[in-house]
């Protein structure tokens, strides 16, 4: 027989699997001509980092007390701050003999996605009906993710790439020059014309898939956290004999494998 544990540590790894397959389809997918899935892209992938990193703490602390569950207190005072569960997540791999996160540096574009998730879960997913209301100091989010485009752009979209894009849609807006009127914005709030509409969804849907890329570079590292805990509970589990109390929370990231070529043919997650 399984424990209530069980079942709820189930019903919350469909839910964390769900927000992140659902988040890096929608990122994927992100362009000015679809900027609506840069937040619902946001949403989804701070929901899923953040259950999936408090769902680690939990198993952490049923494998270290018996199985015993941490209370809502001590669970809700996390919050929404992805950089201090990421610490966290930092502090218990370190006990690993290898620990699967020791490669993100500070510096990296993976923490760069993490640290702007985790301002949207904090500060600015309320952006815009925020700054109807009053004047904000925050940074609009999309305006994030163009920065971190452009330098996806600069460090790791081929020149050769991104010249024959730009090439196109020179081409094609001379050709329907006086036959078509362009009325919209980039992700800066910038007028578009013609030749922009053209080239600017074409160099973000390569950027996307290198944004792709570095998330799962942190999802990739955690999974290998949560398959510590979870292992570590349920040898606690098997020597009390008590009723199953941790299901093998990996299969619910079995998608999660860093495999670059593959990630970056992938349109749909998982």
């Amino acid at each position: 027989m399984a424990a209530e544990s069980y079942i709820l540590l189930t019903q919350e790894g469909h839910l964390f699997q769900s927000c992140l397959a659902q988040g890096l389809t929608d990122l994927r997918n992100a362009t000015i001509s679809e900027k609506g899935r840069f937040y619902t892209g946001s949403f989804q992938l701070s929901i899923g980092l953040e259950r999936l990193m408090k769902t680690i703490l939990v198993i952490e602390h049923m494998a270290n007390n018996s199985l015993s569950t941490p209370t809502l207190n001590q669970l809700k005072s996390h919050g929404h701050r992805l950089i201090d569960l990421f610490d966290a997540m930092r502090r218990i791999g370190a006990t690993m003999p290898e620990c699967p996160l020791q490669s993100m540096s500070d510096g990296s574009k993976p923490y760069q996605i993490l640290k702007l998730l985790d301002g949207f879960a904090r500060r600015t997913r309320y952006f815009n009906l925020d700054s109807l209301a009053e004047s904000q100091s925050t940074v609009d989010p999309l305006v994030d993710w163009c920065s971190l485009y452009d330098q996806i752009l600069r460090d790791d979209v081929s020149t050769k790439r991104k010249e024959r894009a730009m090439h196109q849609a020179a081409l094609l807006s001379t050709a329907m020059s006086g036959m078509a009127v362009v009325v919209g914005h980039d992700l800066e709030k910038n007028e578009l014309d013609l030749r922009a509409v053209m080239e600017q969804p074409q160099l973000q849907y390569m950027a996307a898939a290198y944004a792709v890329y570095y998330v799962i570079a942190i999802v990739a590292p955690l999974r290998g956290v949560l398959s510590h805990v979870t292992d570590a509970a349920r040898h606690v589990n098997m020597s009390i004999n008590a009723p199953d109390s941790v299901p093998y929370m990996t299969e619910f990231l079995d998608w999660a494998w860093f495999d670059k070529p593959y990630i970056m043919r992938k349109k749909r997650w998982p």
